[in-house]
C-alpha cells in the first residue's frame, strides 16, 4: 500500500515566517485576504501540518476581516463565523517543541482538565479478550 504524498502547499508560508524570525517570537504571523471561511480552514490546516514536519508546535486560527477575535464556525458549542463568505485571515505562532510544552503546562497549571482538548479525558473504551468476553 503506497504511502500518500506531503500536501506541502502550506511550506512557503511556515517557511516565510521562520525566515522572518517568527519562531519564539510569540508574534502572530498573518496570510490575509482568504476568500471565505471554509478556504481559511483548510489554509489553517495545511500551516498547521506544514509545522510538524519541522518538528514545530504551532498556534493557528481564523479571522473574519471585519470581526474582532477567533472565528470558530460553531466547533465546541461556540458562536458560528459571524460572516462565512467574508474574508478571512489565518494568523499562525512558532514555537520549538520544548517552548509549546512548556507555554502549555504553564497555562493549564499542569492539570489537564485544563486544556483545551484533554486527550486523557476521553470515555474508556471496553476491550475484549480472545474469546469476545469484556476484559
Amino acid at each position: 500500500m503506497a504511502r500518500r504524498t506531503a500536501d506541502t502547499r502550506g511550506d512557503p508560508v511556515v517557511e516565510e515566517a521562520i525566515e522572518r524570525g517568527h519562531v519564539g517570537s510569540d508574534t502572530a504571523y498573518d496570510v490575509p485576504a482568504m476568500p471565505s471561511h471554509q478556504i481559511a480552514r483548510e489554509a489553517a490546516r495545511l500551516i498547521r501540518n506544514a509545522a510538524k514536519r519541522r518538528n514545530l508546535s504551532c498556534g493557528c486560527w481564523i479571522e473574519a476581516q471585519d470581526h474582532p477575535g477567533p472565528c470558530y464556525d460553531g466547533w465546541k458549542g461556540n458562536p458560528p463565523c459571524p460572516a462565512p463568505d467574508g474574508p478571512h485571515t489565518v494568523r499562525f505562532k512558532l514555537w520549538a517543541k520544548t517552548a509549546g510544552r512548556t507555554y502549555i503546562g504553564r497555562t493549564s497549571g499542569g492539570d489537564p482538565a485544563n486544556l483545551k482538548y484533554n486527550p486523557w479525558g476521553k470515555a474508556p473504551i471496553q476491550r475484549y479478550d480472545d474469546t469476545g468476553a469484556p476484559v
